[in-house]
């Protein structure tokens, strides 16, 4: 949050990640990535966060949340086919 010059602390930190990861299930069903953002500008409003500064960090970290566990979750699931000569 500090890398968007976004104005909060810890608290409000923990709060916004609480509502992304409560929205985070309908978000990785395709079609369905509106309550994600919306749970992330509606946390971030609490704070009046500005939404289009909350709706930028929300594309950013729908990106961080699930491409991240994807690509991992992709490498381990064939690790195996890899590793054979």
């Amino acid at each position: 949050m500090q890398a968007l010059a976004l104005p909060v602390n810890v608290k409000i930190a923990g709060v916004i990640l609480v509502f992304v990861y409560v929205a985070l299930v309908p978000a990785l069903i395709p079609g369905n990535v509106g309550p994600f953002h919306g749970a992330v500008i509606l946390g971030m409003s609490l704070f009046q966060i500005p939404l289009a500064q909350s709706l930028s960090f929300a594309i950013f970290l729908h990106g961080i949340v699930t491409v991240f566990p994807l690509v991992i979750s992709a490498l381990i699931l064939f690790w195996e086919r890899w590793k054979k000569p």
